[in-house]
């Protein structure tokens, strides 16, 4: 369940934008994430908080920038939105945001906190919230109304298919500039390494995985299933495609046909930091927990400490279940 339900009762069609932000630790000033394309419009995340603050007055402001696919000036986006800050110690550690209501435009496209928490609760050693470096904030978007552009969904008729893939001697008509924008690998292959050229042979992978690529990028109907997730990981992970994790990685949430110990030794070898805090959240059996800790020695210092600290939260748990008369103990103690 999410940990924003109640915002997800008042809007069925509520989306969630993940952002992952590299090196976080050294912001200073301000700082926009890449836009990510939901409803018709790009939306990114703003950092703002200075170095020059005394350390113990720093604070950490978070904003959601709105850039609509218009040119239209007098656009608006009526939203209602709040943030979470993930950490992998778990749920009781994750920040969460108030609930706001904004209408973004023109002149007014960020809306955030504010001051929202002090630098140091996030930067901190073994704090939780920097995983190998990565910073994590969830989104949770609802579009109530817009006025000046039109929600559309993605039509893959509107690029041009410019180039050519041959994989295992199929060929994939495939648009250059759609793989080189996604792709900082594919874009040095492709106008780096060998510019001019529209044909382009790939050895390394299957023909149904580079064909699972393209459609998630230029279709965006792909299904990833049990039998791709795993090709298709590699691949994301070879050309750094961003599109094609979030895509695994967001079926692998949804997936029972998985196990537990594959899906977290998945989140380490492919960063699937939030695969991860959803995997270890969802464990309640502590004899599970013992037999994953087990069985499996060589999981990663950060998955081993985070196993652990999700034991104690067990064993807690099942401490004040073990005794319903914990109040009338307690009295009688004072007698």
């Amino acid at each position: 369940m999410s940990l924003l339900q109640p915002m997800r009762d008042m809007a069925a069609k509520m989306k969630t934008l993940c952002f992952k932000i590299m090196n976080f630790e050294h912001l200073d000033g301000s700082y926009t994430s890449e836009s990510r394309l939901e409803n018709g419009g790009h939306w990114a995340v703003r950092f703002v908080s200075s170095k020059t603050a005394k350390s113990t007055k720093r604070r950490l402001s978070v904003y959601l920038v709105c850039f609509p696919a218009t040119d239209n000036p007098e656009w608006s986006v009526s939203t209602s939105f709040a943030f979470r800050f993930l950490n992998s110690w778990g749920n009781s550690k994750t920040k969460i945001s108030p609930l706001c209501t904004h209408t973004f435009t023109a002149k007014d496209n960020s809306k955030g906190a504010s001051g929202f928490c002090a630098w140091d609760d996030i930067v901190t050693p073994n704090s939780g919230f920097l995983v190998n470096g990565v910073f994590t904030i969830e989104f949770d978007l609802s579009i109530s109304r817009t006025t000046g552009y039109q929600i559309e969904k993605k039509d893959h008729t509107s690029f041009l298919a410019d180039g050519k893939l041959i994989v295992e001697d199929q060929t994939i008509d495939v648009c250059l500039a759609l793989l080189a924008d996604n792709s900082p690998v594919l874009y040095d292959m492709i106008y780096n390494e060998n510019p001019g050229q529209t044909e382009f042979e790939i050895f390394d992978f299957t023909y149904d995985s580079i064909l699972g690529m393209v459609s998630i990028l230029q279709l965006d109907e792909f299904k990833v299933n049990v039998r791709n997730y795993r090709d298709l990981l590699e691949l994301g992970q070879r050309y750094q495609i961003v599109a094609v994790m979030d895509q695994c990685e967001e079926f692998l949430l949804r997936t029972k046909k998985v196990s537990i110990e594959t899906k977290l030794k998945l989140s380490e070898t492919f960063q699937l930091h939030f695969l991860q805090f959803r995997t270890i959240e969802r464990i309640q059996c502590m004899e599970r927990l013992e037999a994953i800790l087990d069985e499996n020695i060589d999981i990663e210092d950060k998955t081993y400490e985070a196993l652990l600290e999700k034991m104690k939260q067990l064993k807690s748990q099942e401490e004040k279940e073990s005794c319903s008369c914990k109040k009338k103990h307690c009295g009688r103690s004072r007698v």
